[in-house]
């Protein structure tokens, strides 16, 4: 994955999250183990949406969102932080219907988040370079999307069904059914970001 110079400069939202997810990961991970006792529903909740119960998952998945970025630049910060709203959404609402009625859970984590990305990358950001290895063409894209395959069987099954929710939550946003393309954040809640 190819690593710009420029860091974060130009998104604050991709930046938010990163310091988000890295944060609720390490909480979960340094914590003791589960205590017996019930935890509200918020922090439950709040947990399984930003914080990888492995560590290999929130290394990978902060790799993969450092390098969408891109999205967040060419897209701008109000529209991104829509885009993100709106895969997160329909993500994490797939995944609970999935568990309702079907008895299917997901992996914690930004996945949604993630592979939502992974669709916008795929289909807005060009190839740089390319080249060949054992006659097969690859391009500097390439050592994304295996990276991506490999975060989506982290969890096996878990994992594969959190990563198509949030490639379903991408496509939606993509087909415009939900008329929120245009859509941005309201200007206060944008420069918030650019505080961080």
């Amino acid at each position: 994955m190819p690593f710009g110079n420029n860091g974060f400069r130009g998104a604050p939202v991709s930046k938010a999250l990163l310091i988000l997810t890295t944060t609720v990961s390490l909480l979960v991970n340094l914590s003791a183990k589960p205590s017996r006792r019930r935890n509200s529903g918020l922090l439950r909740g709040i947990t399984h949406a930003f914080g990888f119960q492995y560590i290999v998952e929130w290394f990978i998945a902060a790799s993969l969102l450092y390098q969408f970025r891109v999205n967040e630049r060419q897209m701008g910060p109000g529209k991104y932080a829509v885009f993100i709203m709106v895969c997160s959404c329909i993500g994490y609402g797939m995944q609970q219907l999935l568990f309702r009625f079907g008895g299917i859970s997901s992996a914690a984590g930004i996945y949604p988040i993630v592979f939502g990305n992974i669709v916008e990358y795929y289909l807005e950001i060009p190839s740089q370079s390319s080249f060949q290895v054992s006659g097969m063409t690859m391009s500097d894209k390439t050592f994304l999307y295996v990276a991506a395959l490999k975060l989506a069987w982290s969890v096996s099954q878990k994992s594969l069904w959190a990563a198509v929710s949030g490639i379903l939550g991408g496509v939606l946003y993509r087909c415009n059914i939900l008329d929120c393309r245009n859509s941005r954040v309201p200007d206060s809640i944008e420069s918030l970001f650019f505080s961080i």
